[in-house]
């Protein structure tokens, strides 16, 4: 009978143990990491050094809905074919940094943001970038460990690991235009396109064949080299989405006072467009296009090389140019982009500030 007490401090302490256990069970239940975007695509780098880029976001939810929750610390691992090739630990100063809520839609976000497209519950999200890794990495996989103090000041750990692979484009495009021309935006890798739902986008700007931009000193729209010229179909399929009712703007304006004030002002954004479908699960989106220039409409067959409309400067656009890219879905701004190639152009003329002449 005299180890008695030492048994029911045992018990007690067994009993808090369990009910710690389940309680931190619980919070786990309710806390969760998801990656955007759901498949994370590396990318070559467009360089001299044999190195390759790729990005993703964490986000957070909770179903409580609790804003006190914080990260005061990221373990990041590199992985290749399950071995860790290099661990990165992140403090609590460097994710205060990176902390967002780039995928919330709240009262003070505009009808035509964006972030409406592809909007989720989150609590904050973090965004991890990964340049000029060494392709002799071999890197398949990122594993992150993430620990959060709760708002009761429990902490948390939860782990999430991302495949990261190269994409295999299903389909053989050209590029959507002729003759000499610059990429002015590149992909996010290259200084460019940073957005959930275009990072491998690019902007395109025709040139005369002396490669000038310009064709007499003026600010008027017809003064640039790009305006006006021919947007053709990469590539053979079915258009599923097609707008061209959106004013130009003209030198000094503002974009979003125009196309804010349309129907369905987010898609408007994107000016006068074009989404074809390649009946494969690759969509090509073009836009930016002149008013009452597009050729096509909604369910229309069209043939690779088709002049589809003609280089515009509406929508979210302060100057003439195409925007283009292949996004996962059929739908503007709510699936994310993919990277492309184009048989009639290398790669290196793809990079941000690059010169071609698609023949």
């Amino acid at each position: 009978m005299r180890n008695r007490p030492f048994r029911i401090l045992f018990l007690a302490l067994a009993s808090l143990f369990v009910t710690c256990s389940i309680t931190i069970g619980i919070e786990a239940q309710d806390v969760e990491l998801s990656v955007v975007p759901d498949v994370v695509y590396k990318l070559p780098d467009i360089s001299k050094l044999p190195t390759e880029s790729w990005t993703f976001y964490l986000v957070l939810a909770d179903k409580r809905g609790r804003d006190g929750i914080r990260p005061i610390e990221s373990r990041v691992e590199q992985l290749s074919g399950g071995a860790v090739v290099q661990t990165t630990i992140l403090p609590e100063s460097t994710l205060a940094g990176m902390r967002r809520r780039n995928f919330s839609v709240g009262k003070e976000v505009p009808k035509h943001s964006l972030r409406r497209a592809y909007a989720r519950d989150e609590i904050f999200d973090l965004r991890y970038d990964f340049p000029q890794m060494p392709i002799h990495w071999k890197i398949d996989g990122v594993r992150v460990t993430l620990r959060l103090i709760l708002p009761d000041t429990t902490e948390l750990k939860l782990t999430k690991q991302i495949s990261v692979r190269y994409y295999s484009q299903k389909t053989s495009f050209i590029f959507p235009m002729k003759g000499p021309g610059v990429i002015s935006q590149g992909m996010w890798n290259n200084g460019g396109h940073s957005g959930y739902g275009n990072q491998y986008a690019l902007d395109v700007m025709g040139l005369t064949p002396n490669y000038a931009a310009m064709l007499k000193d003026s600010e008027d729209l017809n003064a640039y080299a790009t305006w006006g010229r021919e947007v053709i179909a990469a590539a053979d399929g079915v258009v599923v989405y097609a707008r061209n009712d959106v004013p130009d703007n003209g030198p000094g304006a503002n974009p979003e006072d125009v196309f804010s004030k349309l129907p369905d002002p987010m898609l408007a954004s994107a000016g006068n467009a074009i989404v074809i479908s390649h009946g494969n699960g690759e969509f090509t989106a073009l836009m930016h296009m002149q008013k009452g220039s597009v050729r096509v409409s909604r369910h229309q067959t069209v043939k690779r090389g088709d002049v589809i409309g003609l280089i515009g400067a509406s929508g979210d656009a302060f100057g003439p140019h195409l925007h283009f890219q292949v996004q996962k879905g059929p739908e503007l701004f709510k699936f994310p982009s993919l990277p492309v190639a184009f048989e009639n152009l290398k790669a290196g003329n793809l990079a941000r500030g690059a010169y071609f002449d698609a023949k």
